[in-house]
C-alpha cells in the first residue's frame, strides 16, 4: 500500500493505492490487509476528500447495496466481496465505479490468461461526503498497459491549491538603525533644508551656519560629498538657482 496527500480546495485529496490478496490467500493474510488499510484511513483527516484505488481481488456483483454499490457492477457478490461491502460499511465509503452507466467492455477491468472469463475486480472507493466530485469512470480496454488488468480511468473535480513564491520584501526595522547613520541622515537633511534656504558660500561657512543655526555639527567632507553628488564642486555659488520651485517654497 502506498498513500499521497494533496493540497487543493475546497479540501485536501489523500489517493491510497492497494493490492488485495487473492482468495486463495490465508485468512490470516486478508486480515492483516485490511488491518494496515484501517489503520492507513485513521491517519488521514476526516475532512479530507479519500480515494482508495487498486486491484481488490474482489467481485462486489451486479445488486446494488444503498450508499455502497451502485447498479452498475458486474458478476455475483463472492466472498471476497462481501468482505469489502463490510469495509465499506464502517468506513463510509461508496463504490463509485459501479455508479457509472457504461457498456459491458467498459466495466470489466480484467480478463483471465485464456481469455474466456472477464471480470470486475478493481475499483475505485471514496468516502459517501465527496461521491459527487467523481464524474466519470471507465476502462480503457485495449491500452497497452502491460498487464491482464484494463485501465481504469475516474475524472475527479476538485482544485489542486497552486503555491506562489513570495514577491514582497522584508520592511526594514527602522527602531535599529545603527546611532551614527542616525546622525548622518539627520545632518544630510539638514544641510539639504539649509542649502534649499541659501544660495551661497564656501564650505567652510556652510558648516558654520549649520553649526549657528541648525546646532548640527557636520564635517566640510560630507558637505563636499553632498556638493558634489549636486555637480558643485567645493562652493555653492551665489547666482546658484539650486532646486526646483517646490523646493524653494519648503
Amino acid at each position: 500500500m502506498i498513500s499521497i496527500r494533496l493540497q487543493g480546495k475546497p479540501t485536501n485529496l489523500t489517493i491510497i493505492q492497494i493490492y488485495a490478496p487473492t482468495t486463495e490467500a490465508e485468512e490470516s493474510t486478508i486480515d492483516d490487509f485490511y488491518m494496515d488499510l484501517q489503520q492507513i484511513l485513521d491517519d488521514v483527516p476526516k475532512k479530507d476528500a479519500i480515494l482508495i484505488i487498486g486491484d481488490w481481488n474482489a467481485t462486489v456483483g451486479e445488486t446494488a447495496v444503498p450508499g455502497i454499490v451502485g447498479k452498475f457492477g458486474l458478476g455475483k457478490c463472492n466472498e471476497a466481496g462481501e468482505r469489502l461491502l463490510d469495509f465499506c460499511q464502517e468506513n463510509h465509503m461508496i463504490i463509485t465505479n459501479t455508479c457509472f452507466q457504461q457498456p459491458k467492455r467498459r466495466l470489466y477491468t480484467w480478463t483471465t490468461p485464456n481469455e474466456q472469463h472477464r471480470n470486475h475486480i478493481d475499483y475505485i472507493l471514496c468516502n459517501r461526503r465527496w461521491k459527487s466530485s467523481i464524474t466519470s469512470i471507465k476502462t480503457r480496454p485495449g491500452a497497452d498497459c502491460g498487464t491482464d488488468h484494463e485501465l481504469l480511468l475516474a475524472c475527479f473535480r476538485i482544485k489542486l491549491k497552486q503555491h506562489h513564491k513570495s514577491t514582497q520584501t522584508a520592511k526594514p526595522d527602522l527602531r535599529n538603525i545603527p546611532y551614527k547613520y542616525k546622525i548622518g541622515a539627520k545632518c544630510s537633511q539638514a544641510l539639504d533644508q539649509f542649502m534649499r534656504r541659501n544660495n551661497e558660500v564656501m564650505l567652510h561657512e556652510l558648516a558654520k551656519k549649520l553649526c549657528n543655526q541648525c546646532k548640527l555639527t557636520v564635517f566640510t567632507s560630507t558637505i563636499s560629498r553632498y556638493l558634489n553628488r549636486l555637480q558643485y564642486e567645493n562652493c555653492l555659488p551665489l547666482n546658484t538657482s539650486m532646486l526646483i520651485q517646490e523646493h524653494k517654497e519648503c
